[in-house]
């Protein structure tokens, strides 16, 4: 009989059809995200018809290295809340990390949609930087990571589109660093020198970076 125990690991497959396999954290990160994964699945049960409680198990099963588990979960969240921006933005986010593009950008897309009218929130960190201070907003993480998946699909000049909109999206410096980073990488993969040139005249060493 086939031992089937080493696959259970298996998260998704890259794109040249390599299994990805759930990397393992270090026993200090992982018996951390563990107590807090505990939380959320308490909460959860309590309340399994609540949005934020839904939206925190699945933020930290994924923190476990649980993708396709997370997926799952923001599915759910999606039936239950369909007009819920975040549970796009957190799924396609995931649909990323297993390499499956198109159903991220689906869901970014239909992200990006819902949001249309509404006003920005900030996005609490699932792990918090040294400062403690967020530096990322529901509008800028729905564009980041559609122009992420976008760019990994070679589609530069849509991916460009999203990250200006990013750019514009937070006035943090942490944000401009982000979405700049890319915005650079596709102008020169465009040849655009020039434009990309412009782009680095923000970035100094004086900004103050939290994170990026």
């Amino acid at each position: 009989m086939v031992n089937s125990k080493p696959f259970r690991d298996i998260e998704g497959f890259s794109l040249f059809g390599k299994p990805l396999f759930r990397i393992p954290l270090v026993s200090e990160i992982y018996n951390m995200q563990q107590k807090y994964y505990d939380k959320a699945l308490s909460d959860y049960k309590k309340n399994s018809k609540d949005a934020e409680n839904i939206i925190w198990l699945g933020r930290r099963t994924a923190y476990l290295g649980r993708m396709r588990e997370a997926i799952a979960i923001f599915t759910e969240g999606i039936t239950q809340f369909p007009e819920d921006a975040r549970m796009y933005r957190h799924r396609g986010k995931r649909f990323i990390t297993l390499r499956q593009f198109n159903l991220a950008i689906d869901d970014l897309q239909k992200a990006a949609q819902l949001i249309e009218g509404q006003q920005d929130e900030i996005e609490p960190d699932g792990i918090p930087n040294e400062r403690g201070i967020p530096v990322s907003s529901l509008y800028s993480n729905i564009w980041y990571h559609l122009g992420l998946a976008y760019y990994l699909k070679g589609n530069y000049e849509d991916s460009l589109i999203v990250y200006i909109k990013g750019l514009d999206a937070l006035s943090l410096e942490d944000n401009y660093v982000a979405c700049a980073h890319w915005i650079y990488m596709i102008l020169r993969l465009l040849e655009r020198e020039e434009e990309a040139k412009k782009v680095l005249q923000k970035v100094n060493k004086d900004m103050d970076i939290i994170e990026n």
